[in-house]
């Protein structure tokens, strides 16, 4: 009997023991969280579009709408994609240039180009993918002023990822 509770004693301090040791970085497995949406070039490949803009008006023309409250309404801002493709904030906050400081950014390759009506410059062809970037997730990489999200072109050429 002092046999088999010696077994069941050892046997406990031994998972306990393993149990409070720190895990080492190769022991511990890095799940990457996805903080964006993505349209492909599989994608971009399937629409007729002659820019950037034009396919995420076809694929994902939520993403063309900011999703920041005006500061004295607290309603959101939305883009009328007939006549402008850009967060409107003009009356709520006085800001005149609605591609800074609270509208949605565009990066290309990493470069800050500034608001949506950029992606009018860009030509499918030259895409590899189209990833959006939510505010919190664009302000922790961007900084400041990104609020409204981030949409994040990569070229062909640069496959590279935000």
């Amino acid at each position: 009997m002092r046999a088999t509770t010696r077994v069941a004693t050892m046997a406990a301090f031994v998972l306990t023991a393993a149990a409070a040791l720190p895990l080492r970085a190769q022991d511990t497995v890095k799940v990457e969280r996805p903080t964006g949406e993505l349209i492909t070039r599989a994608q971009i490949e399937e629409v007729k579009a002659s820019n950037a803009h034009q396919v995420i008006e076809q694929l994902h023309s939520n993403w063309l709408v900011s999703r920041i409250p005006s500061p004295g309404n607290r309603a959101t801002s939305k883009v009328d994609t007939s006549k402008a493709s850009y967060v409107t904030d003009v009356q709520a906050s006085g800001r005149s240039n609605p591609g800074e400081n609270g509208g949605i950014q565009v990066y290309l390759d990493g470069s800050r180009l500034g608001g949506i009506d950029e992606l009018k410059s860009l030509r499918p062809a030259d895409i590899y993918n189209i990833r959006r970037i939510n505010g919190v997730d664009a302000q922790a990489r961007f900084g400041i002023g990104h609020g409204a999200g981030v949409i994040y072109v990569s070229t062909i050429g640069n496959r590279g990822t935000p």
